[in-house]
């Protein structure tokens, strides 16, 4: 995680911008995978400022991958010298977010979930890969209780698995 005193979009773009131009001066090159607020920020889904950048995957040669799969692919928004970033999109937002706003509870992740607009279908297939991390009942009745919040209700919540 690379933190920063609060930037907007502009702020976000000149960091990247210089870590690329850093990581190519030492001759370096590095792939990331952004996702929360910074991502949300920078593509445009929100406009507010975020004081850290939560990096998912770096990618060097060999692949650091997450534990999980993650839903649709990702966007690839910049290339710097020594620096490719890749965005989770929208589909992963809505993924990451609603798991963040059932173990955090209110707060910026509701506020960023809720400007993705989400469909009900979106938050069905959110919540159950949500379960695939978090398998406890109590995970599972926090989510149900987010859902109806959300307008979704009497959701079968059986996790998503590959091939199923």
């Amino acid at each position: 995680m690379l933190c920063m005193d609060s930037p907007g979009r502009s702020d976000l773009g000149r960091l990247l911008t210089a870590l690329g131009e850093r990581l190519a001066f030492e001759r370096q090159h590095v792939e990331l995978v952004v996702i929360g607020g910074a991502a949300l920020t920078i593509l445009g889904f929100v406009d507010r400022t975020t004081r850290d950048v939560d990096v998912v995957a770096l990618l060097d040669g060999g692949v650091l991958a997450p534990a999980k799969p993650l839903p649709p692919p990702l966007i690839a928004a910049r290339n710097g010298s020594g620096l490719n970033v890749h965005f989770a999109g929208r589909l992963d937002q809505i993924h990451f977010k609603l798991y963040a706003f059932v173990d955090q509870g209110a707060g910026r992740h509701e506020l960023d979930l809720k400007a993705l607009t989400p469909t009900r279908e979106e938050l069905v297939v959110a919540a159950r890969w949500t379960r695939t991390h978090d398998p406890s009942e109590g995970f599972r009745e926090q989510l149900e209780g987010a859902l109806r919040y959300l307008g979704v209700g009497d959701v079968d919540l059986v996790a998503e698995r590959p091939g199923l």
